[in-house]
């Protein structure tokens, strides 16, 4: 019999990775969002602004946006990691 414990830990990090997913999503979505309208972030997002317009390339046609977005979630990950 496996322990609880290890399956709480599964599910934990399975939350964490789609967390970070949909947070890069809406993230691309905001970065698309000032790249077009050319205004820039409040000074407390430049930097968050700028980690993501350096991993999603302009949206200026139809394609996929899954690979960019799965670097932008990895390196929010990242982020969070090295805070501890």
């Amino acid at each position: 019999m496996t322990a609880p414990a290890f399956f709480a830990w599964e599910k934990n990090e399975r939350a964490g990775r789609a967390l970070e997913a949909n947070l890069a999503y809406c993230a691309a979505v905001a970065g698309e969002a000032f790249r077009i309208s050319g205004r820039e972030a409040p000074s407390a997002l430049r930097d968050l602004l700028a980690l993501v317009l350096a991993r999603v390339q302009p949206y200026d046609e139809s394609r996929a946006l899954g690979l960019d977005v799965e670097a932008l979630a990895e390196a929010f990950a990242a982020r969070v990691y090295a805070l501890r």
